[in-house]
């Protein structure tokens, strides 16, 4: 979506000053149009970890696909590769992540 604002996006969830859950879902493959989908790679999991560090949520949620999807080229991404994705941020300092 050209009008997606992630800055504005952070600004907005800060704004409930820590009292929220952010869930993620972690995942990779292709969109439909053929544009690469992956937020495991190092620098997407330290934009999240920046992202969520300055929003200070009371809690995290990383999960995955865990069903079929009406896009059919993206994949779930395995439990261990969102622990170690969790254990990242638990080494920057973020609290309460959970792999679900």
């Amino acid at each position: 979506n050209p009008g997606y604002d992630p800055r504005r996006a952070i600004d907005g969830i800060k704004r409930l000053d820590g009292d929220c859950i952010i869930q993620t879902m972690i995942l990779r493959g292709t969109a439909p149009d053929g544009t690469p989908v992956d937020n495991t790679t190092p620098a997407e999991v330290d934009a999240l970890i920046a992202a969520i560090t300055e929003i200070a949520p009371r809690g995290v949620m990383l999960y995955s696909i865990d069903r079929p999807t009406p896009c059919k080229t993206l994949s779930a991404v395995g439990r261990d590769e969102l622990t170690a994705i969790a254990r990242k941020m638990e080494a920057a300092g973020i609290r309460n992540v959970t792999v679900n």
